[in-house]
């Protein structure tokens, strides 16, 4: 069954998929732009940092290397600091990223060179929540 978007999610995604017309049938979390914080970017990660049916975010980079990763790096650490949702960030570039890595880990923000580590992270983080509340 084909799902549409609610009326709630519809005004954050009214004119973000305009650069092109093969933006326009991309999913709400896989739209990357070619900069990380592109305005293209940004509504939705703002959607997601609001949403509350959201309860995670996974970033997901691939080949972004030099002053541009350094930058997608701090813009990553300013969102893990601000937000209460769990962020986990998969970033495959292998050694090309070296100094972005540094940036992310040293603010403690989870980082993953795969995205089946990434993933698998986030559903331990989730089993781990439900064994707590069993708890209580």
């Amino acid at each position: 069954m084909y799902k549409t978007f609610t009326s709630y999610t519809m005004p954050f995604l009214t004119g973000t998929f305009t650069t092109s017309p093969f933006q326009k049938l991309v999913n709400l979390v896989n739209n990357v732009p070619s900069s990380p914080m592109h305005a293209l970017h940004e509504r939705p990660l703002l959607y997601m940092l609001q949403n509350e049916s959201l309860h995670a975010i996974m970033m997901m980079f691939t080949m972004y290397v030099g002053k541009r990763a350094e930058k997608a790096a701090r813009d990553m650490v300013d969102i893990f600091q601000e937000t209460d949702k769990p962020l986990m960030v998969c970033w495959i570039a292998g050694s090309l990223a070296q100094d972005a890595y540094k940036i992310l880990e040293q603010a403690g923000v989870p980082l993953f060179k795969t995205a089946g580590r990434c993933v698998r992270a986030l559903r331990a983080q989730v089993k781990y929540s439900q064994f707590l509340r069993a708890l209580t």
